[in-house]
């Protein structure tokens, strides 16, 4: 079994601005909003709001016209030291013989809506992106 960690950031990024993620390791990158360029290796993705990206090598982010506000996941194999700007950091353990697959879901409820008992298939960090709620 392998130790990892799993961290989420939050990067708000005016017009133009820059980000560079030299790391490699598995990440999504969720546009909540405005706009940005994603470049890893050859492969160039603009992303509106929305929208995701995933990838497993460095990578650099350009932030569009009306800047960009980002929600970055990353897996990490686990070195003993807390990320350093992380807002929340989750850690997992991982057979290196198994597959695991990263996601980036939305679910929308209405006002009033209700999320009925249900599990998940495994660990992770989930956002609520607006309104509230009670469990």
């Amino acid at each position: 079994m392998s130790t990892h960690a799993l961290e989420f950031f939050r990067d708000q990024l005016p017009a133009g601005a820059r980000l560079s993620i030299p790391d490699p390791c598995p990440r999504v990158l969720y546009v909540r909003s405005g706009s940005l360029t994603a470049r890893s290796s050859a492969i160039v993705t603009t992303l509106a709001p929305n929208s995701a990206w995933h990838g497993d090598r460095s990578c650099g982010v350009v932030a569009g016209n009306a800047g960009s506000e980002i929600y970055r996941w990353e897996l990490r194999r686990e070195t003993g030291t807390a990320g350093a700007t992380s807002a929340l950091r989750a850690a997992l353990t991982l057979d290196p013989k198994g597959a695991y697959l990263m996601r980036c879901d939305r679910v929308d409820f209405p006002p009033g809506g209700i999320a009925y008992t249900h599990t998940h298939q495994g660990p992770g960090i989930r956002c609520l992106l607006s309104g509230e709620i009670r469990v």
